[in-house]
């Protein structure tokens, strides 16, 4: 297997991966552009990352078999590999350069939210002193690029403080 026979087309809007529902795939993006979020659709929602072409996501419900922690939506028409657990293997022995890419990734993700947990264990330790935090801080943080305006710190839902989650985007 080479991945073309796994391809799969997402037009644009289309909810790739659904936050709360079980998904059994990895994704890899061929071409396109898609947004994941936590949230999604409620006044809660708060952009957390972009991918383009080489990114992955679904790693997490393929592996654990658990529900998926975030929702993935494609911001344009996208081409992916579709694959399923079963088929790690053979796409493994077949594509090594873009499985290397995935992992790397992957390496990056876990990078940026050691760093995330690290800011918010902080935050957490201030909180149990009873210091008070950077009054500055505002209400919402709004993202604005190219491709639309994003809100990427929601104070109804502050699981992650505002300089955490601009950290969290490389967008300190």
């Amino acid at each position: 297997m080479d991945g073309k026979d796994k391809i799969f087309v997402a037009p644009e809007g289309m909810r790739i991966v659904v936050e709360g529902q079980p998904d059994s795939y990895l994704y890899i993006i061929l071409s396109g552009r898609a947004y994941m979020y936590t949230g999604y659709g409620t006044k809660e929602e708060t952009l957390i990352d972009k991918f383009g072409p080489g990114g992955c996501f679904g790693a997490f419900s393929m592996l654990t078999k658990q529900a998926d922690i975030y929702t993935v939506v494609a911001q344009t028409d996208m081409k992916l590999i579709r694959l399923q657990e079963g088929d790690m293997g053979d796409f493994i022995k077949n594509n090594d350069t873009t499985v290397l890419s995935v992992m790397k990734g992957m390496a990056k993700d876990m990078t940026r939210m050691k760093s995330m947990y690290k800011d918010v264990n902080q935050e957490l330790i201030k909180y149990k002193k009873g210091e008070k935090g950077d009054d500055s801080e505002p209400e919402e943080i709004i993202l604005k690029d190219n491709s639309g305006t994003h809100r990427i710190y929601n104070p109804k839902n502050p699981h992650v403080g505002a300089k955490a989650q601009m950290r969290f985007l490389n967008r300190e």
